[in-house]
């Protein structure tokens, strides 16, 4: 092989490799994303706003509210990187939703260290559940908090394509 073909070859593998790198730095983000943000929307309301700022997000839309339902978006600059926060309210329940999906697939490596970070004390605690590949392009979780004080689900779902990450907190009205 000439000198010339493997000096390309080799700045087209680095290339690859930082563009590997880059996508695997975003998909991380996106992760810390989802668990510290949503564990604020969800289990610490009042520190919601300071979480997303420190992860880079801003409040950047609020949807106007509808049938006792209020959905707020947090993004960070050029809305690369988005956490949905969605309440509502029913005669029976009072749910609050977080969303975040992007789209790259997580790694069944990355999946792990995102259940172990959920997993920490200071997030939610111990996870009943688990993460499965149930295709060959399909890997799915639904995760949840035991108890039921308040109910705390994570739905995971990563095709070939894409990642869904959304966390559930359903609370019952009281004698329903």
């Amino acid at each position: 092989m000439s000198r010339t073909r493997s000096a390309a070859l080799l700045f087209a593998l680095g290339l690859l490799s930082s563009s590997a790198s880059a996508a695997e730095k975003e998909r991380a983000a996106r992760a810390a994303d989802f668990s510290e943000v949503c564990t604020a929307a969800l289990l610490h309301p009042g520190e919601l706003d300071a979480a997303s700022k420190a992860r880079g997000l801003s409040r950047v839309e609020e949807a106007v509210p509808w049938g006792g339902a209020h959905a707020t978006l947090y993004a960070a600059d050029g809305a690369e990187r988005t956490v949905t926060v969605t309440r509502h309210h029913f005669s029976d329940l009072d749910m609050t939703i977080c969303l975040v999906s992007f789209p790259e697939p997580l790694s069944k490596d990355e999946l792990a260290a995102l259940r172990a970070k959920l997993e920490s004390p200071s997030a939610l605690g111990r996870l009943e559940g688990e993460l499965v590949d149930a295709a060959a392009s399909l890997r799915l979780g639904l995760l949840k908090r035991p108890g039921n004080a308040p109910i705390v689900t994570v739905n995971v779902t990563v095709t070939g394509m894409a990642t869904t990450l959304v966390m559930n907190r359903w609370d019952p009205a009281p004698g329903k």
